[in-house]
């Protein structure tokens, strides 16, 4: 855990806007710091006092007792210059792109690893007789972590579709999925692999040219970026499109994720890739998009009675002209202020519909949208819910 958690701090700093004595009313961005000193650990709320000392603040921190858990001497501020000057132009479009890299040999991981045969066994030992660096093959983590010494890195192959016994894509993806769960959640609560990195190999999970998808793999992308989000440089994904083939590469593609940072690579043929987000070129048509919310046709938003939602139903209304409105939420009606917002709504001109479904809820979202009448499609789905609170990785079941 964190001896002082980063979002906490970061809440704490937004009042220097109004303490920093800057020049007009330019933005003012922390830039040095100086005497900082923790008093105690794993605060969950802070009182903070800001005292200007002309060129930054001073910063004292308390738990809601009083008792001491931070002091800053000095937080130097420096002004923040903006952007680089360039005519504002709205609407831009941009979209994945995986160019590709070259890692050289003498960057390839050259330590000894372990793989994890647990999920695909066939696959780990057409690994290990391809791996030119000592792979022992290891039936769970137990058996990882008692090893001599836990490895660097730890492999784990994840099985293509229609290997698990599941009948269709959907339910295939449900097994593995709560599968690859249940591993990070043992791995990320080992203490003894807390020097290690997990690597998970999938096949096909992402499109990175015109690739065909295996939709069984692509869920386990969108949770492993949830689970690295929390545990940074702990896990890292590869992508193959051809695994015996594109073993070959595996060394050299841990030792350039490694060496860069990279948390998500993707091996075709020779090449490595890696994700980043490119702007679309400009058509220079500015006028002759078409809207995106059909007429007459009904928009659904999640999470639709809190903050978000309603900020976003309101523009919905007002700015696109949506007429037909479903605001789901797990209240629905009984969430606080949900009538008030069903009056406003209808007073700009809207048909609003609230309803009580958890959008994680397959049953409970596949009779939602039965209910949508067919003179009123649903046209566009906003997704506005929230993350619960207890909902980090190692607490999902």
């Amino acid at each position: 855990g964190y001896t002082l958690h980063p979002a906490l701090l970061d809440a704490a700093l937004h009042p220097i806007a109004l303490a920093a004595d800057g020049p007009g009313d330019q933005a003012q961005l922390p830039f040095a710091w100086e005497g900082v000193t923790l008093h105690a650990v794993q605060a969950t709320a802070l009182r903070v006092t800001i005292t200007p000392t002309g060129t930054g603040v001073a910063i004292t921190a308390t738990d809601p007792a009083g008792q001491p858990v931070a002091t800053i001497d000095t937080l130097t501020l420096r002004p923040f210059s903006g952007l680089p000057s360039a005519p504002a132009r709205d609407g831009h479009l941009y979209a994945l792109s995986w160019p590709s890299i070259s890692p050289t040999e003498e960057s390839a991981l050259d330590g000894p690893c372990a793989i994890l045969g647990t999920h695909d066994p066939d696959s780990a030992d057409a690994l290990r007789a391809a791996l030119t660096v000592a792979a022992p093959l290891c039936g769970d983590l137990n058996e990882v972590s008692e090893l001599s010494g836990p490895p660097p890195v730890i492999l784990v192959p994840c099985p293509p579709a229609g290997t698990g016994g599941e009948p269709g894509v959907v339910d295939g993806a449900h097994a593995l999925t709560r599968q690859v769960l249940r591993l990070l959640q043992e791995f990320l609560t080992d203490d003894r692999l807390g020097g290690s990195r997990l690597v998970l190999l999938t096949t096909d999970a992402v499109a990175v040219g015109a690739d065909d998808v295996d939709l069984a793999q692509s869920p386990l992308w969108g949770l492993v970026r949830s689970v690295q989000a929390e545990h940074p440089g702990r896990i890292t994904l590869i992508d193959l499109d051809d695994p015996p083939a594109a073993y070959r590469m595996l060394l050299p593609a841990i030792g350039a994720a490694l060496d860069r940072g990279e948390p998500h690579l993707a091996i075709r043929g020779s090449d490595v890739h890696v994700p980043r987000l490119a702007r679309l070129p400009d058509s220079g048509d500015d006028g002759g998009a078409p809207d995106a919310f059909v007429p007459g046709g009904t928009v659904l938003v999640t999470g639709g009675t809190g903050t978000l939602g309603r900020l976003v139903a309101e523009h919905l209304v007002t700015v696109h002209g949506v007429t037909h409105l479903i605001l789901a939420s797990r209240s629905g009606p009984n969430a606080p202020e949900a009538q008030g917002l069903h009056r406003h709504l209808e007073e700009l001109g809207a048909q609003v519909t609230i309803a009580a479904c958890d959008a994680a809820d397959g049953e409970q979202l596949t009779r939602l949208l039965a209910n949508i009448p067919e003179d009123h499609p649903l046209t566009a789905v906003i997704h506005a819910a929230g993350v619960i609170d207890d909902a980090i990785a190692t607490s999902l079941t």
